[in-house]
């Protein structure tokens, strides 16, 4: 019933919201991740256009989702992650429909990623992709052959075989800490089906990962992409584009060498979209800046920035030669085809998965 009266306010907010084109004041409100904005961009966008921008942060994707259920979130633009929350959030109404005609550049939008996207968001009405990469694994490429000359390194094998992942223990071994990202690459490895709601696959699942966990030094997203990128682990589960931001800031004669892996048996792809909310109060502004970031030296900059893929190829050739030649960010198009969308899994399957991951992180 609370859920449906937040849907309800938002729904009757956006009654009385801003018509494209009508008269706004210069005001754009941003809510966004971390460090995944350029400042200089912001700035640019206000010399350009005259409209003032208020840019807030959040960590998680569970805050954003709490405050624009609530109703009333006074934001123009939020940046969710397309799997399992932009899925779950248009059939609720939470965001308005865009008008393509306001936003100059869909046309250059990636077509891969664009028919990613399709899956969740039809003919892609409501979001436009900004970042997106895959969730997969680096390992210190001198280290982990002086550890184990045979190891599979191309393979969930490397976490996944307690006969490879002893070896490594102890120069450090992390994986993420939400429960889908660790639990679904093991659902791969084993080969099954990760958008089953099948108990006894999930018991398969976790009596795999109790094997290892004896080998794994911390289950982690905040920290361990600073770790494998400085040396002090030697493999790590991670964004990939988190780990290549982290070692660019360091000295490349000091940092250690790493290889990027999307493992043979498949990896899950995340996409962040800039979407307007249903109730926003400036829509045409938040069109305006839409339409601003999609130029293709505007979005090689964000891109250099941030160390990950964006969906507009026509920036390619201004990035970064470091950025691009790592095809485990910028992904060859047969890569695709070994792509997993995280699945929106039942609310009573998602309590399993996050009991499953508690006994195995508690070891209990």
């Amino acid at each position: 019933m609370k859920r449906f009266f937040s849907l309800f306010a938002i729904l009757l907010a956006s009654l009385s919201s801003p018509t494209i084109g009508q008269q706004e004041e210069a005001v754009l409100n941003i809510y966004n991740w971390h460090e995944y904005m350029p400042p200089e961009v912001l700035e640019a966008f206000t010399r350009e256009t005259g409209i003032k921008i208020n840019y807030d942060i959040y960590e998680s994707n569970e805050i954003l989702e709490t405050k624009l259920l609530s109703g009333s979130s006074g934001y123009d633009l939020v940046c969710p992650s397309a799997w399992p929350f932009i899925a779950r959030q248009i059939p609720a109404g939470v965001y308005q429909k865009l008008q393509k005609e306001k936003i100059k550049n869909l046309n250059g939008l990636h077509p891969e990623i664009m028919a990613q996207l399709q899956a969740l968001d039809p003919h892609n009405e409501h979001a436009i992709p900004y970042m997106w990469g895959v969730t997969g694994f680096a390992y210190q490429k001198e280290l982990i052959s002086q550890k184990f000359s045979k190891a599979p390194t191309d393979s969930w094998a490397m976490f996944f075989d307690p006969e490879v992942i002893q070896h490594f223990s102890r120069c450090g071994v992390t994986l993420l800490e939400e429960p889908a990202e660790v639990i679904i690459p093991a659902y791969l490895y084993l080969g099954l089906d990760p958008k089953k709601e099948n108990p006894e696959d999930l018991k398969a699942v976790e009596k795999l990962i109790a094997k290892i966990r004896p080998y794994i030094r911390r289950f982690d997203a905040s920290r361990s992409h600073d770790d494998i990128a400085t040396g002090e682990t030697c493999l790590a589960q991670h964004w990939l584009s988190s780990i290549a931001k982290s070692q660019h800031h360091l000295d490349p004669h000091k940092r250690p060498q790493l290889t990027y892996r999307i493992p043979k048996e498949g990896a899950l792809i995340w996409i962040d979209c800039f979407v307007i909310p249903v109730d926003a109060p400036h829509p045409y502004n938040a069109h305006k800046f839409l339409e601003f970031i999609l130029q293709p030296h505007i979005m090689a900059q964000i891109s250099n920035f941030t160390r990950s893929a964006n969906a507009v190829p026509a920036s390619y050739p201004l990035l970064d030669k470091e950025l691009t030649k790592n095809t485990s960010i910028f992904l060859k198009d047969k890569d695709f085809k070994r792509l997993f969308k995280m699945a929106s899994f039942s609310p009573k399957f998602m309590k399993l998965l996050t009991r499953t991951m508690t006994r195995i992180r508690t070891g209990r």
